[in-house]
């Protein structure tokens, strides 16, 4: 299970890209401050309710509801459950199992990454 820690992690590294997406460069005169403000703000709490729904898909209720709704061949309730990878003592990644529009044939892996400077060393390790 997700740890508080490892998911304000998950957060915080999100809203930093963010950040950065709203703080360009035509955004840095003064009167824009309570926009970006306010835009900082919705993100924030837009990630934190990202990352609590994912955690919410690793419950075990969710994950049979999961297993017995896609019914794949040769799979468990465990299958189901959000990851954790740990790449190295400060980096890690959350993924799990997905359905393109909900169509068992169209399954994808979908990775959050604790921060977004990860190099494929730490992936190919």
């Amino acid at each position: 299970m997700m740890t508080q820690k490892q998911i304000e992690t998950l957060v915080s590294s999100k809203l930093l890209l963010v950040k950065n997406e709203i703080l360009s460069p035509l955004s840095t005169s003064p009167w824009m401050d309570k926009n970006i403000l306010a835009s900082l703000a919705s993100s924030l709490a837009s990630i934190e309710a990202e990352y609590t729904s994912l955690m919410n898909l690793a419950s075990l209720e969710i994950c049979t509801k999961r297993f017995n709704y896609f019914h794949i061949k040769d799979s468990k309730v465990d299958d189901y459950k959000e990851r954790l990878i740990q790449l190295d003592q400060e980096h890690f990644m959350m993924a799990g199992i997905r359905f393109r529009g909900l169509d068992k044939s169209q399954p994808f892996i979908e990775v959050h990454p604790s921060h977004y400077e990860i190099s494929d060393d730490m992936i190919n390790k």
